[in-house]
């Protein structure tokens, strides 16, 4: 249009000037010359003049006009070349799709996303390459597009690659088919299979992060449950504590009047079995009083020999109304000669009352059986305690050392009993093990490292 429009001002130019070249020249020349032949000679002249001025004018605008078409030739050029680079460096592939659905022309770009050579994908239709299950709404937003050619649509989608793998695409289309110089249907692709994966990373990540913070929340509430029930029997075996001081005293004085009574009084054989009797259960309960005051001590953290029988001794009298009561019998089968081991004594003793503990609320029978065995294993003292109760269940197998897992009704359990332990025995460089077959008891095995154990005397000496 701009170049119809410079040719049509030098045409307009050469008329015009012509034109008046002509009328007020032959107008002068008829004023001024009445003889005929000046007249002819100076129309020879003037039509030389015309010529050559008008060639000289034609030659001024042809340049001008030649300058303006080939700068619009070179800009064209240009524009040509830089967009031919835009499209094939362009990582989005440029498509031009017919009526049909065929594609028409495609970028190199397309080669990248598909891996298919551009003469294997010019022609070939849509429903070849897109995954069955995203044809619906890709032809839903191609029916739109030929509807409403005045929008962009946007679809996504998989496509087959060239290696059989479905990746993803986003296309950006807009309907030209009303424009005879293209005809058809422009869509901007984009691969977006990275993309994908790192929304579905990402996804994966949160319900990871919602799962392990509503775990985290149920934990904590557990621990808050727990610690109060924790809190509640620290008080109580403190209460305990307190009270066997206050019976250790009269305790004493009654202590005191029966060994009198035996060494002043003149009794009768009957009668002085009775004393003894009665002297004996006094001693018991002194020694359930003691080891109740030392259970509520804090840990002095020393480590000193440690007799592992004697310890488990004060531990099953402690136990032994229990047993009685849910009638459950223990089986002592001490090995001789044991070493003693070095240790913090009344914390041996907690992990035995645990596992005591433990042992006992698993019998349910009628008449149960706890067996508590020793013996040295290499350069370690090993104590066994066997019982014949419920057992324990595979699932639950790998959390029995977890803290405040426990299998026992709330107020009976606080899931702290075998994790303290746990961890004690592994400050003290030993390992606990465990067997159990659900119905069939449980055995927990305590293995303690004996220190100086050539230095040390035997359990069975003190």
């Amino acid at each position: 249009m701009k170049k119809h429009t410079e040719i049509s001002k030098v045409v307009l130019t050469y008329a015009i000037f012509g034109g008046s070249w002509i009328y007020f020249s032959d107008m002068a020349l008829g004023w001024f010359v009445r003889n005929p032949e000046i007249m002819t000679k100076l129309a020879i002249f003037k039509g030389l003049l015309f010529i050559i001025t008008t060639s000289v004018l034609l030659y001024f605008l042809i340049s001008r006009l030649s300058t303006k078409i080939k700068q619009s030739i070179n800009a064209l050029h240009e524009s040509e070349e830089r967009l031919h680079f835009l499209v094939k460096n362009s990582s989005d592939s440029l498509v031009i799709l017919n009526r049909d659905g065929s594609q028409r022309y495609v970028s190199p770009a397309a080669e990248r996303i598909t891996g298919f050579p551009i003469d294997e994908l010019e022609g070939r239709a849509l429903d070849t390459l897109i995954h069955p299950d995203d044809m619906k709404d890709t032809m839903a937003a191609w029916n739109e597009a030929l509807e409403h050619p005045e929008k962009t649509v946007t679809v996504q989608y998989r496509h087959i690659h060239k290696t059989q793998e479905w990746v993803f695409s986003e296309a950006i289309a807009q309907s030209f088919l009303n424009e005879p110089a293209i005809n058809g249907v422009i869509a901007s692709v984009r691969d977006i299979t990275e993309r994908k994966k790192a929304e579905e990373q990402l996804k994966a990540y949160n319900e990871e992060l919602e799962r392990r913070v509503e775990q985290r929340t149920q934990e904590l509430q557990e621990s808050q449950k727990q610690v109060l029930h924790a809190e509640k029997l620290s008080a109580i075996g403190k209460l305990s504590a307190s009270i066997a001081h206050e019976f250790n005293n009269p305790l004493q004085g009654i202590m005191s009047i029966l060994q009198g009574l035996k060494k002043r009084a003149i009794l009768e054989e009957e009668d002085k079995e009775l004393l003894d009797a009665a002297i004996s259960e006094s001693n018991r309960i002194k020694g359930l009083i003691q080891s109740l005051q030392d259970f509520n001590r804090p840990s002095s953290g020393r480590k000193a020999m440690v007799n592992i029988h004697s310890s488990l001794d004060a531990i099953l009298l402690l136990h032994r109304s229990d047993f009685n009561g849910k009638r459950i019998s223990v089986v002592r089968n001490y090995a001789e000669n044991l070493p003693q081991i070095w240790a913090i004594s009344d914390q041996i003793k907690q992990v035995l009352l645990n596992l005591l503990t433990n042992a006992a609320d698993a019998c349910h029978k009628f008449i149960s059986e706890i067996t508590v065995s020793t013996w040295q294993e290499g350069d370690k003292v090993a104590v066994a305690i066997k019982d014949t109760g419920v057992g324990i269940k595979p699932e639950d197998m790998e959390n029995i050392f977890r803290p405040f897992y426990t299998t026992k009704a709330d107020v009976k359990g606080t899931g702290l009993g075998l994790s303290v332990s746990h961890g004690i025995i592994q400050n003290h460089k030993g390992e606990i093990r465990v067997e159990s077959k659900p119905g069939e008891g449980a055995t927990f095995t305590v293995l303690l490292p004996i220190k100086g154990a050539e230095e040390s005397f035997s359990a069975d000496d003190k």
